[in-house]
């Protein structure tokens, strides 16, 4: 019941819509119609500028810390035979409950971002040092290719691999649950990797329409 709660605590902080409060606080916009369509920071940054979206980047990437961050400390305690047998389970549902919570929230009738940023924080709280050099990935695969969803992926592709030789040891069921992060953003990423591959991926600093682009947050 304590993990149960937490899940839930963490699903709820997740789902707090904050590209949407900027927008329409700052700017006075829907950010669902504008841009890239999608409630992310990186739609911020297109619409805007850069002070605002490091704001919402921020703020969504505490929602994935606070809640893993504050269940670390009593991970220990909180384990489920069967469901969470490991401390590092037990930080990974509360951290996939705080990520879900951002894809749908239900503040916005179950629709979201894409979730990185949150990932990111419920990562950066879980393995620290295989965060970090994600955020390594990410930066050198954006300043390589201008494209914010493409360095999402290269940093999710590179963050299972780095948890397992890093904070999990070379444990195998550390790599079980690493492997989850590029899943899921496959999942939440699959019409930007399906531009990608058609070469039409929006760029850091184009405005199409929300029509044929969504966003990569």
């Amino acid at each position: 019941m304590v993990l149960l709660g937490a899940v839930i605590a963490a699903y709820l902080l997740g789902s707090m819509p904050t590209a949407v409060l900027i927008a329409r606080r700052i700017a006075g916009i829907d950010i669902f119609k504008e841009g890239s369509g999608n409630p992310g920071a990186s739609n911020v940054f297109r619409l805007l500028g850069p002070r605002w979206a490091m704001a919402t980047f921020g703020v969504d990437v505490f929602k994935g810390y606070l809640p893993v961050w504050l269940v670390s400390k009593f991970a220990d305690e909180m384990i489920v035979p069967g469901f969470a047998p490991t401390p590092i389970a037990v930080m990974a549902w509360v951290g996939l409950a705080a990520f879900l919570g951002h894809v749908r929230s239900p503040f916005l009738k179950f629709r979201g971002g894409k979730g990185a940023s949150t990932g990111l924080g419920a990562m950066f709280a879980l393995a620290p040092q295989a965060a970090t050099l994600s955020i390594l990935v990410y930066a050198a695969a954006l300043f390589a290719t201008k494209t914010f969803s493409l360095a999402t992926l290269s940093a999710g592709v590179a963050y299972p691999l780095l948890l397992f030789f890093r904070e999990g040891n070379g444990d195998w069921n550390v790599l079980a649950w690493g492997l989850s992060v590029p899943f899921l953003l496959t999942l939440t990423h699959r019409k930007n990797i399906k531009r990608i591959l058609r070469g039409n991926e929006l760029g850091m600093e184009e405005h199409d329409s929300h029509e044929d682009h969504e966003g990569e947050d």
